[in-house]
């Protein structure tokens, strides 16, 4: 039976339940190779295993300073957007949210700082702020010793940050060379959800034991 956890590990580090969850996932894998099968786990990255958020506050400011001249009074106020800011919402996407934490609520304002951030924060640009969530690399590293090919599905784009993401994974040290992992991300053009569905049936043809995303509809795309 697939586990399926719909949470950043990041979330799970503050509850008690952290290593019983873990444990169980681990004891899942265990429990596939003693059924002969050969266990593969899917992970999202980005707010799953890896904290993206410095770089989205670099990308928001890139466009806000873009914006400055036209909307000099909305520029002067996101000047106070703090990475913590992303992680105080619901969605930490939701830039209407978000600015409505600094008092910025000038709907053309942020219509146009959405439009601008989007491709900076999908570049390569500042992919080397990234940073990993408390226990992903530990978690990973376990998975690759017990033999599970992992495969970090992400909707980042490949035209623009396959190499940026293949750099930070070593760098963190969730993966290293000749482990055994594939990194697919998706191409320009193509919707998140239909990137994820498409991959995850491909991916499901094999013995999936893990797998974990920290967005609903993506999770209930796995089946």
């Amino acid at each position: 039976m697939l586990v399926r956890m719909l949470i950043g590990l990041s979330l799970l580090v503050s509850q008690l339940a952290l290593a019983d969850n873990l444990r169980s996932a681990l004891a899942q894998v265990d429990s596939y190779w003693k059924q002969g099968r050969a266990p593969v786990a899917v992970f999202d990255l980005d707010e799953t295993l890896v904290n993206s958020h410095f770089r989205k506050l670099l990308a928001y400011r890139d466009a806000v300073e873009v914006l400055a001249p036209r909307f000099p009074k909305e520029a002067k106020a996101a000047a106070a957007l703090t990475v913590y800011d992303f992680t105080e919402v619901a969605n930490g996407y939701d830039i209407t949210e978000i600015f409505k934490r600094i008092g910025v609520t000038n709907a053309a304002f942020i219509k146009e700082v959405d439009a601008l951030m989007l491709p900076i924060y999908l570049s390569d640009k500042y992919m080397d702020f990234d940073s990993e969530l408390p226990c992903a690399t530990a978690f990973i590293r376990e998975l690759q010793l017990r033999g599970v090919f992992v495969y970090f599905v992400s909707s980042r784009y490949k035209e623009t940050q396959l190499e940026g993401t293949e750099r930070s994974l070593l760098r963190m040290g969730m993966v290293r060379k000749g482990d055994s992992f594939e990194v697919i991300l998706r191409p320009k053009g193509m919707s998140s959800i239909d990137f994820k569905t498409q991959t995850f049936q491909r991916i499901a043809r094999q013995d999936v034991a893990l797998a974990f995303e920290n967005e609903p509809e993506n999770l209930n795309a796995m089946g």
